[in-house]
């Protein structure tokens, strides 16, 4: 239920609808770090290439939401993602062309309902290599790229609003990538926690195996003889488009 109020902007729509508090969150952060200062992204518009009769073998295939996507090769031997129009002639419409040398084997694609309040997918394959990994948002029969890299990523719904983020490990960083007011950004969560104070660098940041909402600090410790080891310093959750630091006790 929503109700009008009325500022000295003008007037402006008020929710009554509460997210409630996730019990991980019990007890008094020691910082709220707000994101809204972080870069709104605009995610590529992939266009779209009717290719009905040159499919000739499918890879993979997944139903998500009103949407069929496939992965299949076509008769001039290119590789294509794309929405399966109709199962019976094969019609197809391609919005992803891969590269050459990826491979065909051991492709996958799989659904991230509500990814950032968007039906989702994820495209899995090796090229030279590398196992790559790409996250599409679908919307109104088109597709957006939202990641592609070679990290270790993490689709959860982080602060329990019904609505997954995105969590993505590459180069020793750790991203996060969510939605606010219908517009996509996405934080260096470490560089966003040492701009407000925490740590410097000889923090790092890592994802919790045990917790799926949890983000663990750790500080690095160098001793007398040059061995360096690392403490864990404090726990971060997600929550109401900001982040939520706990100090544990040394």
């Amino acid at each position: 239920m929503c109700n009008i109020g009325k500022n000295e902007q003008g007037y402006q729509i008020i929710s009554n609808v509460l997210i409630p508090i996730p019990m991980y969150l019990d007890g008094p952060p020691n910082k709220v770090i707000p994101l809204q200062m972080e870069t709104f992204l605009e995610l590529p518009l992939l266009s779209k290439a009717p290719l009905a009769e040159d499919c000739v073998c499918w890879y993979a295939k997944k139903d998500v939401g009103p949407y069929t996507v496939c992965v299949y090769r076509i008769l001039d031997g290119r590789l294509c993602v794309g929405f399966l129009q109709d199962e019976t002639t094969w019609s197809t419409s391609a919005f992803r062309f891969l590269p050459d040398s990826a491979c065909g084997i051991g492709f996958g694609v799989d659904a991230c309902s509500n990814l950032l309040g968007s039906q989702g997918i994820v495209l899995s394959y090796n090229d030279k290599g590398n196992a790559i990994t790409e996250y599409y948002l679908l919307k109104d029969n088109d597709a957006f790229l939202l990641y592609k890299g070679i990290g270790i990523s993490k689709v959860e719904d982080l602060d329990g609003n019904g609505d997954s983020e995105l969590l993505v490990k590459e180069n020793g960083k750790i991203y996060l990538f969510y939605a606010e007011d219908g517009k996509i950004s996405k934080c260096d969560i470490e560089a966003t926690i040492v701009s407000f104070g925490i740590g410097g660098d000889e923090i790092r940041v890592e994802m919790s195996k045990e917790k799926s909402e949890q983000l663990l600090l750790y500080k690095k410790i160098i001793h007398t003889n040059g061995t360096l080891r690392e403490r864990k310093i404090g726990n971060i959750f997600f929550y109401n488009n900001k982040l939520f630091y706990y100090c544990l006790e040394d």
